[in-house]
């Protein structure tokens, strides 16, 4: 396990202690599989509340709040940037015209 791993699974870790459930998402995923280390981790976070964030990760590493319109935490962790957000709650309708799913760039 690299260092980023090893990082992203202490992050993780600390999110399920807390009683939440984290997952990483994004482009990192993609960039894990393809065997490249990515250049920040996202992670989404079920389970706990906007409120109970900032206590969660600041045992972390250094926190710096962001977006407005949805939770979004930046964590820095020994020089592993994450991008640590709450899922997003969104009431779309509509007719889907294209079910062609999109795996971010691998084919």
């Amino acid at each position: 396990m690299n260092k980023i791993e090893e990082k992203a699974k202490n992050v993780l870790e600390c999110i399920k202690s807390a009683g939440g459930r984290g997952y990483m998402v994004g482009g990192c995923v993609r960039d894990m599989i393809l065997g490249l280390d990515p250049k920040d981790i996202d992670i989404e976070v079920y389970g706990i509340p906007e409120a109970g964030m900032d206590s969660v990760l600041s045992g972390i590493g250094n926190v710096k709040k962001a977006g407005k319109s949805f939770g979004v935490w930046k964590v820095a962790v020994d020089g592993v940037d994450f991008d640590i957000s709450l899922p997003r709650k969104e009431v779309k309708t509509g007719e889907i015209k294209n079910g062609t799913f999109n795996s971010n760039g691998i084919d």
